[in-house]
């Protein structure tokens, strides 16, 4: 319902995850990812590709709230 909070910290957040990936050489045999994925032994380095998601999750997770209550902020201000 909040696309303009949700699409930026979305991206940001995938960005994270795959610049640490790529930083930490870590490669996938399959064409789809997941923690299912790594821990089934398609991904080289499957604790670190884990770490990396969870990072971009959380990254995700605080970029939203963030973006959401500046924007609530905004919304109120220009009511006001």
């Amino acid at each position: 319902q909040d696309p303009m909070s949700v699409i930026p910290a979305n991206v940001v957040g995938s960005m994270v995850a795959a610049v640490m990936a790529f930083s930490f050489g870590i490669t996938n045999s399959v064409a789809h990812g997941g923690p299912v994925v790594a821990l089934l032994g398609a991904m080289n380095k499957p604790l670190l590709a884990i770490v990396c998601m969870i990072a971009g999750s959380v990254v995700t997770a605080l970029l939203c709230v963030t973006l959401k209550k500046m924007r609530q902020a905004k919304q109120q201000h220009v009511a006001a």
